[in-house]
């Protein structure tokens, strides 16, 4: 018996913070995909890892890179967080994404933590071979 209860506080122990992680991660993407809604690009901005931000340089051309390139991050119709995964220290998100015309995808957020929290550090898009909406 005292062996069941302290392998259950283990397991409690590890299983707390990874939920912690799990919901701080899907917070920024969620809270990423309102600032595109509202066309806030400067919000959409700060959840970039400073990598991305150097790559893209200003806001301006983040947003143009965004509206450009990605339009069902831009304006999905319905987003759907899944698993996630570490590979090599990076954490991956995985969101299925369904844009205006009803086409899936699956997009791979590699998030990497910093000292403000969590932040994007790029962003893999496929189509999805599931039928969309």
């Amino acid at each position: 018996m005292k062996k069941l209860l302290i392998s259950l506080t283990m397991m409690l122990c590890i299983a707390f913070p990874m939920q912690a992680r799990n919901n701080d991660i899907e917070s920024v993407i969620s809270d990423q995909f309102k600032a595109f809604q509202m066309d806030d690009f400067e919000r959409a901005y700060e959840f970039a890892s400073p990598n991305i931000q150097r790559m893209y340089g200003d806001v301006d051309r983040f947003s143009q890179m965004v509206t450009n390139g990605y339009p069902m991050v831009h304006r999905p119709s319905r987003i759907e967080f899944k698993e996630q995964q570490e590979k090599g220290g990076v954490i991956y998100q995985y969101v299925y994404i369904i844009d205006q015309q009803g086409r899936g995808f699956i997009a791979e957020y590699a998030m990497i933590e910093m000292e403000n929290g969590w932040k994007i550090n790029g962003v893999d898009i496929q189509r999805s071979k599931d039928i969309g909406v």
